[in-house]
C-alpha cells in the first residue's frame, strides 16, 4: 500500500529525475530498508566494523548453511576446504569479510559429483537445496538468494614450479572459455567440462596425493592469477576459526591466499557484493529470519 501511495505522490513531481530520487528514497528508507551502513563501506572498505542489518542476517544464515554442510561431510567422508574470500575472512576478520554475503568452500571432483545426492537426501532442513549451476555446486535456501557456493578441483600426477603454476593457469582460464562450454546447458556443463579435463589432461589426473598438484576445475571461470597448487599447500587439511566455529582450511593457508589474492592482509581500495541488497524483499527476508530461529 505504501508503495502504491508513493508512485501516485511521485506522479505529481513535474522533474523525472526528482521522481526517480523520491521514489528511490521512499524504497529505501521505508519499503525495502537494507543493510544501514552500506554506504560507508562502499566508500571507504577499510572500516572494519562487522555488518549489521539483513548483510548480517545473510551472513549468520550462511554460516547455519555451513554447519548443516559440514555435519554431512563429516558423516559421509567428503572432505572440503573453506576457500577463497571465505578463508580471507577467517584469517583477516576471524569470519565474514564484512561486506561479504557468501561462504566459498572447495572439494575434490569426485566428491563434488555425489555431494548434490547425499546431501539432498541427508539435510535435516526442509528448505536447503543442493544443486548444479553452470560453474559450481550451490545449496540454496529456498525462496532466498543466500547461497553456499561449492567449487571443484582436478589433480595432477605431477609436481610443477612456480613458473609452471603460472603457466598452467593461464591453460586453465583458457580452457574455461571454451565455446563448447558455453553452449551446453547448466545441467549438463560440469559433465562436458569434466570431460573436456579429460580430454585434454588425459592419464595425467589422479587421486589426490604426496607429489601432484591441485588445480580449480575449468567449470569456473577463472580471474586469479594462480589457481594450481602444491598438494602440500592443500592437504593434510587443518581446521581454522570461522565465525567462533572451527571448518576444514588448506594447510599452508598464506600460500594459498598469496597465490590467489597476492597481499591478502591489505584491504582493497574498492569492493563488490555478489547480491543486490536492495533485491532483497520483506518476503526473503522473513524467510531467512525463520530459518535462523
Amino acid at each position: 500500500m505504501l508503495k502504491l501511495f508513493s508512485r501516485i505522490l511521485a506522479g505529481f513531481i513535474p522533474s523525472k529525475r526528482l521522481r526517480h530520487s523520491f521514489r528511490e528514497f521512499i524504497d529505501d528508507k521505508y519499503i525495502n530498508p537494507i543493510y544501514s551502513s552500506l554506504d560507508m563501506f562502499l566508500k571507504n572498505p577499510k572500516v572494519y566494523q562487522p555488518a549489521v542489518g539483513y548483510l548480517r542476517d545473510i551472513q549468520l544464515a550462511s554460516i547455519k548453511i555451513l554447519c548443516e554442510v559440514d555435519r554431512i561431510c563429516r558423516e559421509f567422508d567428503i572432505k572440503y576446504f573453506i576457500s577463497f574470500g571465505s578463508l580471507l575472512g577467517a584469517v583477516r576478520h576471524g569470519g565474514f569479510i564484512p561486506w561479504d554475503d557468501d561462504i566459498d568452500i572447495s572439494m575434490q571432483r569426485d566428491d563434488y559429483k555425489k555431494f548434490v545426492d547425499i546431501f539432498n537426501k541427508n539435510t535435516v532442513f526442509k528448505n536447503l537445496r543442493a544443486e548444479f549451476c553452470r560453474s559450481h555446486l550451490k545449496v540454496c535456501l529456498s525462496g532466498t538468494l543466500v547461497t553456499l557456493d561449492i567449487f571443484s578441483f582436478d589433480v595432477l600426477n605431477k609436481n610443477m614450479d612456480l613458473n609452471d603454476k603460472i603457466c598452467f593457469s593461464r591453460k586453465l582460464n583458457s580452457l574455461s572459455k571454451n565455446k563448447l562450454l558455453k553452449s551446453v546447458s547448466k545441467n549438463a556443463y560440469n559433465i562436458e567440462a569434466e570431460k573436456l579435463t579429460k580430454n585434454v589432461f588425459g592419464s595425467d589426473l589422479c587421486k589426490a596425493k604426496q607429489n601432484s598438484s591441485i588445480f580449480y576445475s575449468i567449470e569456473f571461470e577463472h580471474k586469479h592469477k594462480i589457481i594450481a597448487f602444491d598438494y602440500s599447500t592443500i592437504f593434510p587439511l587443518k581446521m581454522v576459526n570461522f565465525e567462533g566455529s572451527k571448518f576444514f582450511a588448506p594447510k599452508n593457508i598464506d600460500e594459498y591466499l598469496t597465490f590467489i589474492y597476492g597481499d591478502y592482509m591489505n584491504m582493497p581500495e574498492k569492493i563488490k557484493l555478489h547480491l543486490n541488497l536492495k533485491k532483497i524483499d520483506l518476503f526473503q527476508i522473513m524467510k531467512i529470519k525463520e530459518f535462523l530461529r
